[in-house]
């Protein structure tokens, strides 16, 4: 079993035992809120409380409030109008979840320790929700403004059922106990554990096995377990936080133990030292990053100096053998002149001068080899111009060299509050060419590109269309022209590249800016296409039979990729099914009335709600123009 990462339902029960009296009757003095941390400050008898909150992981009472942006977010703000001043009538946990209420006047906070967490305000009449740190729609329940607010499904409750009523139900529960425990039940690996444990159970028998003697004694051991008396303590491995937990865990006996006056200052302690090794493990992993960058970036100087130091020699070589070169050069031209054949000029040029190792005459190029040195030249150009343009390309390697030398010199440093996430490191990367347009890699790997404009259009159709490609546009004035790259001519393309490529070209066409539902999109081979004298750029003739796919729907998908080490993410988008193909994280829009700006933010929150938590801040603070140039005119909504 590995490191506790959260609280259980079973630590939720204890900590309100031993907490409820500090929040009851107390007035809320201020709320503050970053990315998934919150303290909500409480006033009692002139002395403060605030309660942290760690989502979806931790909570505790601290001295002191989490430090915070400047400015507070929109939902801090919301939560401060709503509940600023008022008092706590009651706290209180749902059944056995890891669901925490607040009641105040009015109002109702509840607090989700789920994954991957979440705050919701409702009026405590209607429990109709106010508003929420994440909005979210499952086949169940939705979380959102004006919905009335339920509760996610339940775990299954060991308590208040008797044993004949458990045996009904488990003769038909094909699972490990200790999984049916830890799962089913709520109770988390560890307790889990320490229920097989005292009810001297094989961890990994079925459910459906257990006897009616084993069902009773696990009854008997959980209701132990609840009422127990609180001596809190945090377990340890190589003096490592492994655990912790309100009473003695029995079967952690070989681990050493840190006991604490109270189970607040276990969690508080816990927790602060798991933030901690996770803020450690990323800047780790940005300082190696960074150093894997200072070794490229050297290993580049290396290629630089040595690029620039053979350029050079080549241009003093030009002038060291001027009178043998400038003759070889102008000889080639005078035999061309004369009509003679390449073929035949090559043999005698390479029998009168032995230099020289192959002429290009296509490209205009001698290859010539001296002194160990093998380069070309032009020979439409002259001796001086040849060495000219040597000489050059090491000038602008020199001075690329000088911009290199001195971001070396420069000392590689972490952000000055030492979060890993506060400040990126920028590399400029060399882009493809067909990132110029839209595109995407389909399910079977072919690259599949289309126009953002008239001009784009124009520049795809005329110079990146292969003779095996094909090209879709939609039936629909105010089409992009989609390419599917086939340079492996494979004959004929699947039909699911073909699909997914219509899919594309119908999302980014008129279609979308008109909400329709879906368009007919056709095909056709590079030949078929024909530019007349008189038409727009990006327009072109298609003559021919022509290929169709009927009634295409308009859906885009935008997903984030994470990194192995969870210290970088990537926006992909396309047709829904690729991109569910290369991530779990993704949304899916539709035509619709939402605005770029008040769609972007939904797509965020909903991003950053299905990333792991390590990354999470990195898709909250993504640029919003990144997500907003991907949706099709700028408008739409999302799939519910």
């Amino acid at each position: 079993m590995g490191s506790k990462t959260s609280i259980s339902f079973v630590d939720l029960y204890y900590w309100l035992i031993e907490n409820k009296d500090f929040i009851v009757g107390s007035k809320l003095d201020n709320i503050k809120h970053k990315e998934n941390s919150f303290t909500f400050s409480f006033v009692k008898n002139r002395k403060k409380h605030h309660l942290t909150m760690l989502l979806p992981n931790f909570l505790y009472i601290d001295d002191r409030a989490i430090k915070t942006d400047k400015f507070p977010s929109n939902f801090c703000m919301q939560l401060r109008k709503y509940l600023r001043g008022k008092h706590v009538l009651s706290i209180e946990q749902y059944q056995s979840e890891r669901i925490l209420e607040i009641n105040f006047d009015n109002y109702v906070l509840i607090i989700e320790f789920i994954p991957p967490g979440n705050v919701v305000l409702v009026d405590s009449l209607e429990r109709k929700i106010i508003t929420s740190l994440y909005k979210h729609e499952w086949k169940d329940r939705k979380i959102f403004p004006g919905e009335i607010y339920r509760y996610p499904p339940r775990v299954f409750s060991l308590f208040n059922k008797s044993v004949l009523d458990l045996q009904k139900i488990f003769c038909t529960i094909e699972k490990e106990v200790v999984r049916f425990l830890a799962k089913d039940c709520g109770f988390s690996g560890l307790y889990a554990e320490e229920i097989c444990f005292l009810a001297k159970l094989d961890k990994n028998k079925l459910v459906k096995e257990l006897t009616q003697g084993e069902i009773d004694r696990i009854v008997n051991v959980t209701n132990q377990i609840m009422n127990k008396e609180i001596d809190p303590r945090i377990y340890l491995e190589s003096n490592e936080m492994v655990s912790f937990s309100p009473f003695e865990i029995r079967h952690f006996s070989d681990k050493k133990e840190l006991k604490m006056n109270t189970f607040n200052d276990v969690i508080k302690t816990y927790a602060k030292n798991f933030q901690k090794k996770i803020d450690e493990k990323k800047i780790k992993r940005l300082e190696e990053k960074q150093k894997k960058i200072r070794e490229q970036q050297i290993n580049k100087l290396s290629e630089l100096l040595e690029r620039e130091s053979k350029y050079r020699k080549i241009g003093e070589l030009i002038y060291q053998h001027y009178a043998e070169i400038s003759g070889l050069l102008n000889e080639i031209i005078s035999l061309r002149e004369n009509k003679m054949k390449w073929k035949d000029i090559e043999s005698r040029i390479k029998s009168e001068y032995q230099i020289v190792k192959k002429i290009e005459y296509q490209k205009g190029k001698v290859i010539v080899s001296l002194d160990g040195v093998e380069f070309e030249l032009d020979f439409r150009r002259s001796i001086d111009e040849n060495a000219g343009e040597y000489f050059n390309k090491a000038k602008k390697l020199k001075e690329k060299m000088k911009t290199l030398e001195k971001i070396i010199k420069e000392p590689i440093k972490l952000p000055e509050d030492k979060h890993p996430l506060s400040k990126k490191l920028l590399v400029k990367q060399k882009i493809a060419w067909y990132e110029k347009f839209r595109y995407f890699f389909s399910s079977n790997g072919f690259l599949i590109i289309s126009g953002k404009d008239a001009e784009t259009n124009e520049l795809l159709i005329r110079k990146y269309v292969g003779k095996y490609d094909l090209i879709l546009h939609a039936d629909i004035h105010g089409s992009p022209f989609t390419v599917i790259k086939n340079d492996k001519k494979v004959i004929p393309l699947p039909p699911e590249t073909i699909y997914e490529a219509a899919q594309f070209t119908a999302v980014y066409s008129r279609a979308w800016k008109l909400k329709l539902g879906s368009i007919h999109v056709y095909y056709f081979t590079p030949d078929q296409i024909v530019k007349q004298g008189g038409l727009p750029k990006g327009s072109f003739v298609i003559k021919g039979k022509k290929g169709w796919l009927e009634k295409i729907k308009l859906r885009l998908s935008i997903g984030i990729v994470v990194s192995d080490h969870y210290d970088s993410v990537k926006i992909v988008y396309g047709p829904p099914g690729v991109v569910k193909k290369r991530t779990p994280y993704m949304i899916t829009i539709l035509p619709g009335d939402k605005k770029g700006n008040e769609l972007v933010k939904e797509i965020k929150t909903e991003l950053a709600r299905k990333v792991p938590v390590e990354v999470r801040d990195l898709v909250e603070s993504m640029p919003d123009n990144k997500i907003l140039e991907i949706i099709p005119y700028g408008e739409g909504d999302l799939v519910r």
